[in-house]
């Protein structure tokens, strides 16, 4: 009896196990795919070998569709056998080109067809550009730690100076500096391919460089031989025309910062305060028309002069000018004060108090129009003895950040970070820090301007 019993049992337990083993809501073979819009969200620099997303699909075995792109944008994206997207081989998203790509993706089971929208978001990732000299005093540029020697057009060259960079919406670098043969020339890089912008005779020096929408703007001296001193010429170049903005017979005068807003071109700078005399003055050239920026406290003299160094235009169109005032107050004293010039309004941001010596503002920038940044470098009074100043104006608050055996020449924010770029005395190195933090800048010896991008 007990045997018939386990028997039964078994018989029980087996037709059980048989109905559990059957498969339930079986997709048929060739059913019809079933997707919807879909979105995905990647930084700038994505590569080829990283997968976008997964297109999502019901209705239909993955393993038994194909997969196609039929709308793309600029053949940006692939999508392989297995439904993954990619960008395609040899492309780059750029977000400063666009921050959205909308495609079409269509999925067939055989005679059945679907398809979607495919939304992908673009992340802007900071790509840190510096220019100066690498070790061996040439021209180049340094990207996130890699660092490319700018060709100089000429086997005779001697050294580089002053080199500036930006970077075009497109991606394109452009470089542009100083080098000397004897005489000196202006070079202009685009994609490291030089082009000489002025030689011959003129000792050009100190360009600096802006590019509106893939236009090359640039300014630099020369100096042009006189009937006693050198004619000191403020050139602006402009995608190929030159104009010289302070034609006469002026001996003193040198364009430090260019920028360009809708169809108004400024310059920065200064030039004689009086002719004739070793007095400076703090001067905006916008368009072709000199502007002085100091405020009317003051006549300028041999007791009072000044000089601006940067120049920051805002998305609204105002002009942000740090300049520094110098006046001397005894024979062989000079208090040195840091203003700031804002679509003609100039107010004082640090006296000589605040420092203990001469201070010259280098380089600014207007964050979201809300926060300026302007950082300076005050000399000590002995060689390779320097200190630096980073100010952050809020309205009618002023922070500063002091920065000890370090000369900062360059300033850039960058989705809230604040970068500033420099050389440390102490450690014998350029460097740039990322909110406060120091990064080293292996292979270059020296430094002037950052872009961030």
């Amino acid at each position: 009896m007990k045997k018939v019993i386990s028997l039964i049992t078994i018989i029980i337990l087996l037709f059980s196990c048989s109905k559990d083993d059957t498969p339930q809501n079986t997709i048929p073979q060739n059913a019809a795919p079933q997707l919807e819009n879909q979105e995905f969200t990647v930084v700038e620099n994505i590569d080829e070998t990283t997968a976008i997303g997964t297109i999502a699909i019901t209705g239909a075995n993955s393993n038994e569709v194909s997969y196609s792109i039929t709308t793309n944008d600029n053949d940006l994206f692939t999508v392989n056998e297995m439904g993954e997207l990619y960008v395609a081989p040899n492309k780059q998203l750029n977000y400063d080109i666009a921050q959205t790509h909308t495609i079409t993706v269509e999925v067939s089971s055989g005679t059945k067809i679907a398809s979607a929208n495919i939304t992908i978001k673009v992340i802007n990732i900071a790509d840190v550009y510096i220019a100066g000299q690498n070790n061996d005093g040439k021209p180049a540029i340094w990207k996130n730690g890699i660092i490319t020697e700018l060709p100089v057009p000429a086997t005779d060259w001697f050294s580089s100076g002053k080199v500036d960079i930006q970077v075009s919406k497109k991606g394109d670098v452009y470089a542009i500096g100083s080098i000397f043969q004897g005489e000196s020339r202006i070079v202009l890089w685009n994609n490291g391919e030089p082009t000489t912008l002025a030689f011959e005779s003129k000792k050009a020096r100190d360009p600096s460089l802006y590019i509106n929408n893939e236009k090359v703007y640039a300014t630099w001296r020369e100096l042009i031989p006189g009937g006693g001193s050198p004619y000191a010429n403020i050139i602006l170049y402009k995608n190929g025309e030159r104009t010289n903005l302070n034609p006469g017979t002026i001996t003193i005068a040198e364009s430090k910062d260019i920028s360009i807003f809708g169809d108004d071109t400024y310059v920065v700078g200064y030039d004689d305060a009086i002719d004739g005399q070793p007095s400076r003055e703090a001067v905006l050239w916008k368009n072709t028309t000199k502007l002085p920026l100091n405020d009317t406290t003051g006549t300028l003299s041999n007791n009072l002069s000044s000089s601006a160094h940067s120049i920051f235009i805002s998305d609204t169109g105002s002009a942000y000018i740090p300049f520094v005032e110098i006046e001397r107050v005894s024979p062989q004293q000079w208090e040195h004060t840091l203003k700031l010039w804002k679509d003609n309004v100039v107010t004082t941001f640090s006296a000589q108090g605040e420092t203990n010596g001469p201070v010259y503002p280098t380089s600014i920038f207007v964050a979201n129009n809300i926060s300026t940044y302007i950082v300076g470098t005050q000399y000590n009074g002995t060689p390779g003895s320097y200190t630096s100043f980073l100010w952050e104006i809020k309205e009618t608050e002023i922070e500063r950040t002091t920065f000890t055996n370090v000369a900062l020449n360059s300033v850039s924010v960058f989705n809230d970070d604040v970068y500033v770029l420099g050389y440390s005395y102490s450690e014998n190195e350029v460097k740039f820090w990322k909110n406060g933090i120091k990064v080293p800048i292996e292979g270059l010896q020296r430094a002037e301007a950052l872009f961030i991008k």
